[in-house]
């Protein structure tokens, strides 16, 4: 990171792309864009690939405003394993789940970001019980002017 970049305050997930790409509203989503071309909201690179993945058009129109993807250290593995296993959970073993909710809520627990998701994933997330979560377009929309 450069020292004259603001510093990255919030992390977004898969569900909160999707909901920023497609928003009805666009304050909110001129709102989120405006933070993740400034690097204030990261994005995991995982949840970007896995985002880019399922939703290819819906990425195609956000990749020009991702300006800070969050590369996977051995320390965020190590804590998304730790929260599962405090969970009594364990990651699936299928190609297909690429456990990038685990890696969001690691990245926000060890480096103190809060956590930006849609309402149908914030249970899941306090569940965790390991990092601040925020519904997006909540937040989005107290930045309203």
């Amino acid at each position: 990171m450069c020292e004259d970049e603001p510093p990255c305050s919030f992390v977004v997930d898969c569900a909160g792309l999707h909901e920023i790409a497609t928003t009805p509203s666009n304050s909110i989503k001129s709102i989120c864009m405006d933070r993740l071309s400034k690097g204030i909201i990261g994005v995991p690179a995982c949840v970007w690939q896995e985002f880019h993945e399922l939703y290819e058009d819906e990425a195609a129109g956000l990749a020009a405003y991702v300006k800070r993807k969050i590369r996977m250290q051995k320390k965020y593995y190590i804590r998304a394993a730790a929260i599962a296993d405090g969970m009594n959970s364990r990651f699936s073993l299928s190609a297909y789940d690429l456990r990038t909710d685990w890696y969001a809520a690691a990245i926000c627990s060890i480096e103190n970001y809060t956590l930006l998701t849609t309402s149908s994933q914030l249970n899941e997330y306090r569940r965790m019980d390991c990092c601040t979560v925020v519904e997006i377009t909540a937040w989005a929309g107290n930045l309203i002017i």
